[in-house]
């Protein structure tokens, strides 16, 4: 497969000192060329003053690799990035689930009868761990070298390359079998960066308890529950909008205004992530949170300075007790460590006990019954809660056709928007008890949202524009992840809709994802140019990334989704508006998408796609199926009623009300269930019960 040169090629995800060290002493004298994916530090250092270094200058060559994941295909003709992330990383995923964590000398068969309740929490949070040491897009690097090496297609057509392999941890070694597996030339090297190290994450976490149980015994207090109802916890991160709710999305409180929740039930904490600053709460959001009778709280992290005017939670005495039964625990744990593989997930473990006591007070003192979170993998957060018998409640965001391990969750209940995605959320990666249909979950901004009075789409029709498109990308620009390779594409695509734009005369407005549109449109000698003009003819509106699509869409005639998944496309098209789709990720036909809608509503040429949007302008109709999504609407949202915060306001309500009578969670959750089947359907409603840790029944 692999021709012999006498120069090597190398290709590693960035440039680190380690990976160097491994590679410039083999074949000392041999020329070597180092292609790396990301650029950092270090490999701009190199390429700014690689010529004060002599044996840079003239044996090692260092380049940075662009290529596109969307030209890449397995043999079966399947796309590199699917084949990776959907079928390699669970079937890696699977075979560890069998080989250690269902075995006999597995630790997690070795814990009390409080940690038993959440055993299939416990092994799915383990597998998510280890997947993230696996990096996953490791497992692309070494599949995408295969192609290069062996593509007809590829620029490194049959060049000698061999991948670097960073090994981060002891499960960098499933990476290092999936190259074996495939003979892929591979060399590996031990991670230098303290970031990386188990022992110092541990070190961290353990200091954190430490000061959380001497605060504890400092202030002398008692556990003593509240009884002033049951809570709603709801964790804050940097998107900040916790009280908008009529022109931008709400991730946090949408369900809020119609749900009869008392303001006083909701407490908003700031998390104990390790970064000091990631999670900056602005001094207008804190003031509106405050304005609204929410109670916020900061939580503890020794790294991190205490928000100036938000109480810091303190914990009880409680803490210490919790600290000790766990210390206990793991005791136990160490003394059945048999091998590497038990060594590994006693690590996971250990990290993950030692966290759960501050927040399993948290939860119990602020008599906190439902934890509501967003766009969050679950954590040991998720974990306390549900020892402390809390209902975990999350919801679907994003428009999938499928998911990778890392979507998958421990819901106590998990919001979708229709029963097209009911197999996606409950299969054997995921955890989730109660799998509901709410519809689109955002769909309440659509009639708050104005089509006649819309200043968007006003600036342009005054400047005698009678057609308007809007797009909606997906933030490729200056992104360095691999998976990120639809860059070019909708460069490319974007370079074709401004000159057909500029020669119809009609206008543009974009809604990007991420605010690095612009610049990446400007920088780009396809778009540049065409954008100045289209800017000077007044033609085109560029809205800040946090604008609903919905603001685009009613401004617009048609609007066009770049991927085949496009969540705005599909918003915006639930609300009413023309919508279709440019595919720039070229999933080709194994995608659901093309099997109803080839050439009518999803497209991969731009020309058929401009013909179709020609014949639309000029006829005002639509023909031959064009942006007719009639075939599979209902099943992404049988409801399409804008009520989709108020049926999930109306089970997160009676789950309080059933809880403030004295209910179990698991009494409570029945009733919810019940009332919300009789309200909305049987149909909407599937509970999952376990007989053990893979099996579903409903």
């Amino acid at each position: 497969m692999f021709s012999n040169k006498k120069e090597s090629s190398y290709l590693c995800r960035c440039i680190t000192t380690g990976g160097l060290l491994k590679i410039v002493p083999a074949g000392f004298f041999k020329k070597k060329t180092i292609y790396y994916l990301q650029a950092n530090k270090l490999s701009i250092f190199i390429e700014r003053y690689k010529l004060l270094i002599p044996f840079l200058s003239d044996k090692i060559f260092i380049k940075r690799l662009d290529y596109n994941t969307n030209e890449m295909y397995t043999p079966e003709g399947k796309q590199l990035t699917d084949a990776v992330y959907h079928d390699d990383l669970y079937e890696i995923i699977d075979e560890l689930d069998v080989g250690n964590l269902e075995q006999k000398g597995s630790l997690l068969n070795c814990i009390n009868s409080k940690l038993r309740s959440v055993r299939t929490d416990l092994v799915l949070y383990v597998k998510h761990r280890i997947a993230m040491d696996i990096i996953f897009n490791d497992l692309l690097m070494v599949r995408a070298s295969e192609w290069l090496a062996g593509g007809d297609k590829s620029k490194l057509y049959g060049s000698n390359l061999t991948v670097v392999i960073r090994k981060r941890s002891h499960w960098a070694r499933l990476v290092i079998q999936y190259a074996r597996k495939r003979e892929i030339p591979f060399v590996y090297y031990n991670s230098l960066s303290l970031s990386d190290s188990e022992l110092i994450k541990f070190i961290y976490y353990l200091l954190n308890l430490y000061v959380i149980i001497i605060k504890s015994f400092l202030n002398f207090r008692q556990a003593k529950p509240l009884k002033t109802g049951a809570k709603v916890g709801i964790p804050f991160y940097a998107q900040n909008n916790f009280t908008e709710f009529n022109s931008e999305r709400n991730y946090y409180l949408f369900w809020y205004p119609e749900s009869n929740v008392d303001q006083d039930r909701i407490v908003i904490y700031l998390s104990d992530n390790m970064s000091t600053d990631n999670l900056s709460l602005s001094s207008v959001e804190k003031k509106n949170i405050e304005s609204m009778g929410f109670k916020l709280l900061s939580m503890k992290s020794i790294f991190r300075k205490t928000r100036e005017g938000v109480a810091q939670y303190q914990c009880s005495l409680k803490v210490v007790i919790l600290a000790f039964q766990y210390l206990k625990v793991l005791i136990k744990l160490s003394c059945r460590i048999r091998n590497r593989a038990g060594y590994e997930e006693f690590k996971i473990l250990s990290k993950l006990f030692i966290q759960l006591p501050y927040w399993e007070d948290f939860f119990s003192q602020n008599n906190i019954k439902i934890k509501f979170r967003f766009d969050e993998m679950f954590s040991h957060r998720d974990i306390a809660a549900k020892l402390s018998d809390v209902v975990v409640i999350s919801y679907q965001y994003s428009n999938h056709s499928s998911t990778i391990i890392l979507h998958q969750d421990i819901c106590d209940t998990f919001f979708i928007w229709g029963k097209e995605y009911e197999k996606l959320y409950s299969n054997e990666h995921s955890a989730c008890n109660n799998i509901i249909q709410s519809g689109y979950i955002f769909d309440y901004l659509f009639n708050k949202i104005g089509s006649s009075d819309n200043p968007i789409g006003m600036d342009l029709t005054n400047n005698n524009i009678d057609f308007i498109i809007s797009i909606f990308d997906e933030g490729f620009g200056t992104a360095t992840n691999v998976v990120c390779a639809i860059k070019e594409e909708m460069i490319t695509f974007y370079g074709k809709i401004f000159k057909y734009a500029l020669r119809r005369g009609n206008g543009i407005i974009i809604k990007p994802k991420k605010n690095d549109t612009l610049f990446c449109l400007r920088s780009s000698e396809k778009t540049s140019d065409l954008l100045i003009q289209l800017e000077q003819e007044n033609k085109i509106k560029i809205l800040d990334s946090s604008k609903s699509p919905v603001v685009a869409g009613k401004a617009s005639d048609i609007v066009i989704g770049l991927i085949a998944d496009s969540t705005a496309a599909l918003e915006c098209c639930l609300s009413g508006i023309p919508s279709i789709l440019y595919d720039c990720s070229k999933k080709g036909d194994k995608h659901p998408v093309y099997k109803w809608g080839r050439n009518k509503v999803v497209f991969d040429d731009i020309t058929i796609m401009i013909k179709h949007i020609e014949e639309f302008r000029e006829n005002r109709a639509f023909k031959n199926g064009f942006a007719d999504w009639s075939s599979v609407l209902h099943d992404k949202d049988p409801f399409q009623d804008g009520k989709a915060n108020q049926r999930i306001g109306f089970y997160i309500n009676s789950l309080i009300l059933n809880m403030d009578n004295g209910s179990t969670k698991e009494e409570a959750l029945g009733i919810a269930n019940r009332m919300y089947s009789q309200r909305f359907g049987s149909d909407k409603v599937r509970s999952v019960f376990r007989t053990d840790g893979n099996v579903l029944k409903s």
